[in-house]
């Protein structure tokens, strides 16, 4: 399933006036998409209207292998990066959570056994 922010690159590439030998211009690769998926789904719908996608500040476009190759090692590295950011969330959220100190748990077993 694409994300909200894909969607909205997809549908940037199927307006009528797109036409084979047209290039897509993105400031930054991972502006495109938040997964390597979701990247891929948007350079083959690219490539299927007959255009390439190109980024600005990168050495990206995508009408050669050897440059669709790299890009797609930039999904690759960006998504990890995102994974990664979301397990640091995760583990920070569980950190902040209250901890119940072990001598409250003693008291509370104790007083069930009474």
């Amino acid at each position: 399933m694409l994300s909200r922010r894909s969607k909205l690159m997809l549908d940037s590439v199927h307006p009528q006036g797109r036409t084979p030998g047209d290039s897509l211009v993105v400031t930054r690769v991972d502006r495109v998409a938040r997964s390597l998926v979701d990247q891929q789904i948007i350079v083959h719908a690219i490539k299927a209207k007959g255009a390439v996608l190109k980024a600005a500040e990168q050495p990206i476009n995508t009408s050669s292998a050897a440059e669709k190759a790299f890009l797609d090692m930039l999904g690759v590295f960006a998504e990890f990066e995102t994974n990664l950011r979301k397990e640091h969330q995760l583990k920070a959220s569980l950190r902040r959570r209250p901890r119940v100190s072990t001598k409250a748990v003693r008291q509370r077993s104790r007083r069930r056994r009474c």
